[in-house]
């Protein structure tokens, strides 16, 4: 044995629990002076077959429906109230909410080692419409966005289906992933991430001029008169 070779036991009975077995791979993080043992076979299972298979039914069978549900239109628009972005908005999340929630129970092995059963499933309704609020104001800020880069843009209705479907495929593939891998770590960098992504579409929607005076700060603004009374010049 080399000097710088460690082995790592763990008890058997710790072992069963976590479904462990000798190829199992295994990492160790220091942390506050603390040795953590990680699992690193996540990245390994979201490139597997039996992942893949969900994200890329579940889309395929959106767009033929999009595809279905618009054959009596000739071009479908980018933006607006029966459009591309309206149709992935109300599918994609319904859409991704139930992947995520699927694989979430499906990975409930490996989080109930850190987390008793009943708090769980306290926490699975919580986390699960967190994720899909995200999403949803994920999406709106997206389709924002690209309303603004191309307006006026329409489709017809194959290409239409084929940017859901792409779409789709992204939006379940980022939700699968989240399920496999969330943990209190995840949790708190998605907040962060939704803060962030709300100040920054506020920031970009916000059509007044010196609006960060009012958002920031009151200094060097003009008090609103008081209910009742007039303002002379």
């Amino acid at each position: 044995m080399k000097e710088n070779d460690f082995h790592l036991t763990i008890p058997a009975k710790v072992g069963e629990q976590l479904h462990l077995n000798a190829e199992t791979p295994v990492r160790l993080v220091v942390k506050n002076n603390q040795l953590v043992v990680q699992f690193t076979d996540l990245p390994l299972r979201i490139f597997q077959l039996s992942v893949w298979i969900w994200p890329v039914v579940t889309a395929f069978i959106a767009s033929i429906g999009f595809y279905l549900a618009n054959r009596l239109t000739a071009q479908i628009s980018l933006t607006g109230s029966q459009s591309l972005a309206s149709w992935f908005i109300l599918v994609g999340v319904l859409v991704g909410m139930l992947l995520f929630a699927g694989f979430f129970i499906r990975n409930r092995r490996r989080v109930n080692h850190t987390y008793k059963a009943s708090v769980y499933w306290r926490t699975f309704p919580v986390i699960t419409l967190a994720v899909t609020v995200i999403l949803l104001l994920g999406l709106l800020g997206w389709f924002w966005l690209l309303g603004s880069a191309f307006a006026g843009a329409s489709f017809d209705r194959f290409t239409a289906s084929l940017i859901f479907f792409i779409f789709g495929l992204f939006v379940n593939i980022v939700m699968v992933y989240a399920a496999l891998a969330i943990d209190a770590g995840v949790l708190s960098t998605l907040l962060t991430l939704v803060i962030v992504c709300g100040v920054v579409i506020s920031m970009a929607t916000n059509g007044q001029h010196h609006w960060w005076q009012h958002n920031l700060s009151f200094l060097g603004t003009r008090p609103p008169p008081m209910l009742g009374s007039s303002i002379s010049r």
